[in-house]
């Protein structure tokens, strides 16, 4: 699990006048936000957002995490 970057020829190398290219476009990399793995069968499945991420305990936890276990509690 981590955050989804992609490069290539069909992958822009800026945001046409937006401020936000330097953190978003590092190396010749494109950090998208997405939180994703790579399946058994080789798909990326994109699983949540890095700005949906809540820090508790000094550990990083899901909102897709917390949903879960929230909706899957018997209370």
């Amino acid at each position: 699990m981590g955050e989804l970057r992609i490069r290539g020829p069909w992958i822009a190398h800026e945001y046409y006048k937006d401020e936000r290219t330097p953190e978003a476009f590092r190396d010749g990399w494109l950090y998208t936000g997405d939180i994703a793995v790579v399946t058994p069968e080789s798909y990326i499945k994109i699983t949540d957002r890095t700005k949906d991420l809540i820090k508790s305990g000094g550990e990083w936890i899901s909102s897709v995490d917390l949903e879960n276990a929230l909706m899957t509690h018997e209370a």
